[in-house]
């Protein structure tokens, strides 16, 4: 995210800085919609309803952070996706974020994110012999603002809040012996070859599978988000 200032101490943080960008929540969220909409019997009459599931995705940034060298950042906070998946009788289904709910989890945790990831960018400075005091100004010379402004501009840049509130997917479900198949309106019949497996206890609906290479997430990924468990509302 940040264009170099100085030497090698500024190269290194802002090399890093462009790399968290990487990890925007933005396309997590809207993976994991287009995860739940991949491809007569009671299985579809079960799964009427809507249903919720908090989605904690601070492991996946946190592993992010750790490969660019930022570990033991200590956050409290976590970074929670509300996600909200509804199925009607005529076996049509929208899944969408909670917009409110999410932004309100994403938005306590880039308070504790960026003063921390702003404290890691100053002890890379420090370690090439660079002080605060110094990086302060080149970086305030050069951007009208301290390395903290400039994330949380760059945070606010993704208009996070507008992507959720869009990112509603809908078309039509079958579901069979714990397989999921869905697909888009346009589209006639179900990819055999295409569906999530699930299973169902009373008000709990818990994803055990999710068809990764249709999702767009990579299998790693997939892995540490299963299993999504949601809740009849």
């Amino acid at each position: 995210i940040v264009p170099m200032i100085g030497k090698n101490a500024d190269r290194k943080g802002c090399q890093k800085m462009k790399k968290i960008k990487a990890f925007s929540l933005v396309f997590v969220v809207l993976a994991l919609l287009v995860s739940l909409s991949a491809c007569g019997k009671d299985d579809n009459k079960a799964l009427v309803g809507t249903w919720k599931a908090d989605l904690d995705a601070t492991q996946i940034i946190d592993e992010q952070l750790s490969s660019l060298g930022m570990e033991d950042l200590a956050l409290e906070s976590r970074c929670v996706i509300t996600l909200v998946l509804e199925f009607d009788a005529e076996q049509h289904y929208t899944v969408r974020a909670d917009a409110a709910a999410t932004m309100a989890s994403v938005s306590a945790y880039m308070e504790e994110l960026i003063p921390a990831v702003t404290e890691q960018m100053y002890k890379t400075a420090e370690a090439s012999g660079l002080d605060r005091s110094t990086f302060d100004s080149a970086f305030e010379e050069r951007y009208n603002c301290t390395p903290e402004e400039y994330l949380q501009q760059q945070f606010d840049a993704q208009d996070l809040a507008s992507t959720l509130t869009a990112g509603t997917t809908e078309g039509k479900y079958h579901a069979v012996k714990g397989k999921l198949y869905t697909v888009e309106e346009s589209h006639d019949a179900f990819d055999e070859e295409e569906y999530d497996l699930y299973t169902l206890d009373g008000d709990t609906l818990t994803f055990t599978a999710i068809d990764s290479s249709f999702s767009g997430l990579d299998e790693d990924m997939v892995k540490s988000l299963l299993p999504i468990v949601f809740t009849r509302q």
